[in-house]
């Protein structure tokens, strides 16, 4: 990415670093949050990363991850790359997802990158890489804005 599209990108996103961090909050409070254990954060773009620490709850019979998961962590790092450049509430309405390899007993890191903008219709790349530096999944993803808040996070009770 150019020097100029990465100010593109820090401009898109209307939210500041306390909004970003209360976001957040709102994944690691949800269901699948909580379930699955990923970690979400954003860099100084604006873009999602999502951390998964290994779980073997999440391995299929040959233990390596499951490529429904591996689907989850690229539509998480799609979707919150797309709300925080949105400053609301955005709904998946296109999800590709390519898983490239396996991957076992690794720790996974996946981002989103924006690809195109606009107000109606935000395009998103996406891709999961093991803690070694393998390149595990790619996809891409449109998300639109519903024009809803974000939600406060949740006290889990």
């Amino acid at each position: 990415m150019t020097t100029e599209e990465r100010q593109l990108v820090r401009d898109l996103t209307p939210l500041d670093r306390e909004t970003l961090e209360r976001l957040c909050r709102v994944h690691q409070s949800s269901p699948i949050g909580m379930t699955t254990g990923m970690r979400l954060g954003f860099d100084d773009e604006g873009s999602a990363i999502v951390h998964w620490q290994h779980n073997r709850d999440f391995d299929h019979a040959l233990h390596e991850v499951h490529g429904g998961l591996i689907a989850t962590m690229l539509d998480t790092a799609g979707w919150f790359t797309a709300a925080a450049a949105h400053g609301g509430w955005v709904m998946s309405t296109d999800f590709q997802v390519r898983l490239l390899q396996g991957t076992k007993d690794e720790n996974l890191r996946a981002r989103g990158r924006l690809l195109k903008f606009s107000r109606r219709l935000t395009i998103v790349g996406m891709d999961v890489w093991s803690e070694t530096g393998e390149h595990v999944a790619t996809g891409n993803g449109a998300f639109t804005p519903t024009g809803r808040p974000f939600p406060p996070p949740e006290v889990p009770g």
